[in-house]
């Protein structure tokens, strides 16, 4: 995959998972709710690494998000907006994701009597968050931007190796 089909495929991963919370909401699924914002809120993350052209094989992708923001090289357009994402996506991370599969083991607590309304309607508020920042594309796209400028690779040269002869398909994901 090369990272403009990354950033599509977990965009429309996140898509489908936030569809699917909102369904199990309604249905009064709670833990499918937070389940599936929860693979919402990851896929978001992913999507974004991936405009970094870093690898979407994790299931933290905070952590590597933060790394890359501590990353002196990076300017303040860049890092802002993804200490903004960092809350939801540690919020919604590994721990949440386990529990809403296997539940508590330690205390034998089944997934299904761990979550409520409370814990749906804070995940749908996580996954509310992470829309906005990508509907429209806004500080994705100014974070894309600069990455195109050539702060992605760390060269600051103008050139970028994230976006080899992609960007013309900008309006696939970031709208004008």
């Amino acid at each position: 995959m090369n990272s403009l089909d990354d950033v599509r495929y977990r965009l429309d991963l996140a898509g489908g998972f936030l569809k699917e919370a909102e369904e199990d909401f309604g249905l009064k699924r709670w833990r499918s709710c937070v389940d599936n914002a929860q693979l919402a809120v990851e896929n978001s993350g992913k999507a974004l690494l991936a405009l970094f052209g870093a690898s979407s094989k994790t299931h933290e992708p905070a952590k590597h998000l933060e790394a890359l923001i501590n990353d002196a090289k990076m300017p303040p357009d860049i890092t802002g907006p993804i200490k903004d994402m960092l809350p939801d996506l540690l919020t919604l991370g590994l721990e949440e994701h386990f529990m809403t599969d296997y539940g508590d083991e330690s205390s034998y607590v089944l997934p299904w009597d761990l979550y409520d309304e409370a814990s749906a309607t804070r995940a749908d508020f996580c996954t509310g968050r992470m829309q906005i920042f990508f509907t429209g594309g806004r500080p994705l796209r100014g974070i894309a931007t600069s990455i195109r400028r050539g702060f992605g690779n760390g060269n600051g040269n103008g050139s970028s190796t994230v976006w080899p002869g992609a960007w013309n398909k900008r309006c696939l994901i970031f709208p004008n």
